[in-house]
This record gives structure tokens, sequence and C-alpha cells, in this order.
């Protein structure tokens, strides 16, 4: 149960550190721009999250959706953390992908 215990803040560590760095720093525009995601001459997060959601659709909004990328890093960290300890249950995985949002953008939004 403590290990359960210890991967679950290790996954909200790591989702919530993610999100920090995405939303409040311009490391998301300069990744963005070296993968050609988006334009060179956008600047700020604001006009990147326009942009992706009106030129990129689906995957533009899950960029741009702090409760959407916290769902999607906390789930696949559990499903990676289920392939290293084959004891762990898709219940740690369906919890983790259910909770780990909202503490996550809790934190984010602390920062704003």
């Amino acid at each position: 149960m403590d290990l359960l215990l210890y991967l679950y803040i290790g996954i909200w560590v790591l989702a919530t550190n993610a999100l920090v760095v995405w939303f409040r720093t311009s490391m998301s525009i300069r990744i963005m721009k070296i993968l050609r995601i988006i334009p060179n001459d956008i600047f700020t997060n604001d006009e990147a999250s326009t942009y992706l959601i009106i030129n990129r659709g689906l995957i533009g909004e899950l960029l741009s959706c702090p409760i959407c990328l916290a769902h999607w890093l906390s789930a696949l960290s559990a499903i990676l953390i289920m392939i290293l300890f084959p004891g762990i249950s898709w219940w740690f995985v369906l919890f983790c992908a259910i909770t780990q949002p909202f503490l996550s953008t809790s934190v984010l939004n602390k920062w704003h």
C-alpha cells in the first residue's frame, strides 16, 4: 500500500511540474516551434493557445488545455508504472487519470 501511495505522489509531482513548465514558461513555445507545430511568429502562451485551437484541431485543444494535458500525462505515467511494476492493477491507472488532473491544475492555478 505504501508503494502505491509513493507512486501516486510521484505521478502527481511529475504531472504538476510538467504543467507548470508547459503553461507558465516559454518552454512550450520553443518545443512547439522546434516540432513545427506553431509558426515562428508566435511568442506568448496566449498566442500559441489561440493558434493551436484554431489551426490544429484536437491535438491543439489537448496541448492548450491544462486539465486535458494533466489527464493524459497522469494516465500515461500510470500505465508506464503499471508496466514497470506488474502487480499494479488498472484501477490505479483509472484512479490517477481521474484524480490527478484536479490536483495538478489546482497547483497550477495557484501560480497564476
